[in-house]
């Protein structure tokens, strides 16, 4: 019974079913032969039927030099599922015992058939998953508390030029390629920050979430991280050139306000040269020290409005 059951045991997928045919069990068994009928319709994504099986299992055994074969059928069901039957082969009469050591294993063989069922719907559910997982084009992982990484889709692996096994269980905050500056009150409170290469060169946006799991005594957070250097430095460029055009609206502005005044005053001395006598030669030379410095603000004020245009104004 117990090495039947361990041959049951190293069952894992119905490729393996193969090993119910093998003269070790079935001498281990006291049979002559088996033969499984399984079910054809399976719900669930049809797992059982998503591997082929060999077609031995469904026919009978002929009879050896002409000696009769006991049959005996048990149908396969564990858990209200039903898996088709089994048929054991003797070549002497069952007795009872002998029939219920074949009941109990035909019980085992449900079992394992339902394993087999379960493990190879997780593995679908598991494939599914990944390339769910991987499908998204933001990269992002998961990490425990110590923030090593525990999972990753493939735009992760590609944004740090990193393979699976390499990024697996290190810490996030070591992958980056130049040191980053974390904000200090976000280990106690994680969110939303900006990272930033000593540098200043490089910057990632990082998205931290707490992941709450009921099975899990340790909290595990979700990463979501983007590289937005392009970005920083497109906005830098516009940030540079808004801050230029506002100068130069500035100059331009104070330029008009000096001009304004300065010329009404310039023309007022003229005014005043023309009406004054010419005796008054002391007041005429610093009339004239007064035009001299008004000329100059002019060729300041002139300066200032030719520094004050655009590339597209010129």
């Amino acid at each position: 019974m117990y090495s039947a059951l361990e041959s049951l045991y190293r069952l894992k997928s119905l490729n393996d079913l193969a090993l119910l045919k093998e003269e070790s069990f079935l001498k281990s068994c006291g049979l002559a032969d088996l033969s499984l009928q399984l079910e054809t319709h399976q719900p669930d994504q049809q797992i059982l039927n998503s591997q082929k099986r060999e077609a031995v299992f469904e026919k009978e055994p002929a009879p050896v030099q002409d000696q009769t074969l006991f049959e005996f059928e048990q149908a396969l069901r564990y858990q209200n599922r039903s898996f088709g039957k089994v048929v054991f082969y003797s070549h002497k009469k069952l007795s009872k015992s002998k029939k219920s050591f074949l009941e109990k294993l035909s019980l085992s063989l449900s079992a394992a058939l339902y394993f087999i069922e379960q493990n190879q719907r997780a593995n679908w559910i598991g494939s599914q998953w990944r390339e769910i997982f991987n499908s998204f084009p933001l990269a992002f992982c998961i990490t425990n508390e110590q923030f090593q990484i525990i999972r990753c889709n493939q735009a992760f692996q590609k944004l740090f030029v990193k393979s699976k096994e390499e990024v697996f269980f290190q810490n996030l905050f070591k992958l980056f390629p130049v040191p980053v500056k974390i904000p200090k009150t976000w280990t106690k409170k994680p969110s939303s920050f900006i990272a930033k290469g000593e540098d200043d060169k490089v910057y990632w946006r990082i998205v931290c979430q707490k992941l709450y799991l009921k099975k899990e005594v340790s909290q595990s957070f979700l990463f979501l991280i983007k590289d937005i250097s392009p970005e920083m430095e497109f906005e830098a460029k516009i940030s540079a050139q808004s801050k230029n055009q506002e100068m130069g609206w500035m100059k331009g502005s104070l330029a008009h306000e000096l001009n304004n005044p300065i010329t009404g005053i310039k023309l007022l001395i003229s005014v005043i040269e023309k009406e004054l006598p010419e005796t008054e030669t002391s007041v005429q030379q610093h009339l004239k020290e007064m035009q001299k410095s008004i000329s100059t603000c002019q060729s300041v004020i002139q300066n200032l409005l030719s520094a004050s245009k655009t590339p597209s104004d010129i």
